[in-house]
């Protein structure tokens, strides 16, 4: 009897039992067979409950859901479709001597354990973190990883970065030992580096500051020159001295002022600062 073309009153005949089947006009050998007509699945081929079918030893039904009008497919014990598949009773095999801690995931259609004890470790400049089930090795973390982009990262020296919130990482935090707790994180030309530390580098007269620059301008300078529209760096300067009007309001540009009247319009005059319109202005108002 060809297995899926039983007949309506073939299959009524099964739920008189075996002892009603005569009567019905099929033999005991017939039901017997129809029972055992399920056929061992290579891989690749088709199961689940509408084919009836089982999979080959060394393999399971993979891609079943709860629509039971879908078919699995036979695959090798440890591959996956999706992360159900790795919980599939039958496919525990591949769980053999692994950490029973970690989560399981399906990657490229391999079970895998993430962040399991015994997973591989990674040397400097390999591809880590998203869909890769590792770790980087001592010394290392994983940097340059973001929120915006599903992309690997790259395990890197602890201490460099990639973008600003790599220097926030919890991996990635021996680069501030022995430095100030005040001061802005950045990512630096790669480096993590605290802004406005206590322990951050003097500049001299002349050298650039500002955007981009994480240290000050030494005693009796000032960060000179900079404009909010455009963001370029500026130069330290002694005090007193100018590029624009607004330095001469620098909190750090108020030595120049003592002494003078507070009345009066402030100007940068021939690079200098000026109380304008002032008795006792140090230069005459403009137009004179």
């Amino acid at each position: 009897m060809k297995r899926g073309s039983m007949s309506v009153a073939a299959q009524g005949c099964l739920f008189l039992g075996l002892a009603g089947v005569a009567a019905c006009g099929q033999a005991p050998q017939d039901v017997e067979d129809t029972f055992s007509s399920s056929v061992s699945v290579a891989v690749g081929g088709v199961c689940g409950a509408l084919s009836g079918d089982t999979c080959e030893p060394g393999a399971f039904c993979a891609g079943l859901t709860d629509d039971a009008d879908e078919s699995g497919t036979c695959i090798v014990l440890g591959g996956c479709f999706s992360s159900d598949d790795c919980a599939h009773p039958e496919n525990q095999a591949w769980r053999a001597g692994l950490s029973s801690e970690g989560s399981v995931a399906c990657v490229e259609q391999q079970c895998v354990l993430e962040a399991a004890a015994d997973s591989t470790t990674l040397a400097e400049g390999d591809a880590c973190g998203f869909g890769i089930y590792a770790f980087c090795g001592e010394g290392l973390y994983c940097g340059g990883l973001s929120d915006f982009e599903e992309e690997p990262g790259t395990c890197v020296v602890q201490g460099s970065c990639k973008y600003d919130w790599d220097c926030f990482s919890p991996e990635n935090q021996a680069w501030r030992a022995g430095l100030s707790s005040e001061g802005s994180v950045a990512c630096v030309e790669q480096q993590c580096v605290l802004e406005a530390a206590a322990d951050s580098t003097t500049l001299a007269e002349g050298d650039a500051c500002g955007f981009g620059i994480y240290a000050f301008c030494g005693e009796g300078l000032y960060c000179g020159g900079l404009s909010d529209f455009e963001e370029e760096p500026g130069k330290c300067v002694v005090q007193g001295s100018c590029k624009y009007d607004w330095d001469c309001f620098s909190p750090e540009n108020q030595a120049w002022r003592a002494g003078l009247s507070s009345e009066g319009s402030v100007a940068c005059v021939e690079q200098q600062c000026v109380l304008e319109a002032a008795a006792d202005s140090t230069a005459p108002p403009h137009g004179e």
